[in-house]
């Protein structure tokens, strides 16, 4: 067991960057926790019309401004509990995605 956690040590770092952090983004906005930003917001994060609601744009906004809504919720907006790397991670996708 102690050999297994040596080994770990040493190749972890290795794999640490696996995906890009815009990649993590991209499967945060996807599917955070289990509901998607994108069935509200989009696939582009435009925001728009879902049913009677207006859902707003996303795009371009303050890396303050996620993590409060996400904190926080709005409306019918559920609270997500993310880290400070899983926002980043968001803020970054949202901002560099074409």
């Amino acid at each position: 067991m102690r050999n297994m956690m040596l080994l770990f040590l040493a190749i972890g770092p290795v794999f640490a960057d696996f995906i890009s952090t815009y990649e993590y983004g991209e499967q945060l906005y996807q599917n955070p926790r289990g509901i998607s930003c994108a069935k509200c917001h989009g696939e582009d994060g435009g925001g728009g019309k879902v049913g009677d609601i207006t859902v707003a744009n996303i795009k371009n906004i303050s890396r303050d401004r996620i993590a409060f809504s996400l904190s926080r919720g709005r409306s019918v907006m559920p609270v997500y509990r993310l880290t400070d790397e899983e926002i980043e991670a968001l803020y970054i996708y949202l901002n560099t995605k074409k």
